[in-house]
């Protein structure tokens, strides 16, 4: 795998708006979330909202915003606690209820 070249802030949000099309009204809001929430974590979450990342097709799928990916980040972060609870609960359980007889 090559090594990425470091890209600053200013960078990253003008690959994200100019190269790969995502919509975005105030360039300081997405340099703010950036820093706050990291490049490659968001970019995560991102990739369910390009044409076809796994081809190399970065490019954001028409009309995609950062309030967008935004709320699909915040979906997961309230999600998640409660799927690890109810996973918690199933891994309590006797070793008896996993048996088949």
């Amino acid at each position: 795998m090559a090594d990425k070249p470091y890209r600053s802030i200013d960078q990253l949000v003008s690959l994200m708006v100019d190269d790969r099309g995502l919509v975005c009204g105030d360039r300081r809001a997405l340099a703010r979330f950036l820093r706050v929430r990291g490049y490659y974590h968001v970019s995560g979450y991102a990739r369910e909202f390009q044409i076809d990342p796994a081809y190399g097709d970065d490019r954001f799928l028409p009309g995609t915003t950062l309030a967008v990916i935004e709320r699909m980040m915040d979906l997961d972060s309230r999600l998640r606690p409660l799927i690890l609870a109810g996973l918690s609960r199933v891994e309590a359980l006797p070793n008896k209820c996993w048996e088949y007889e």
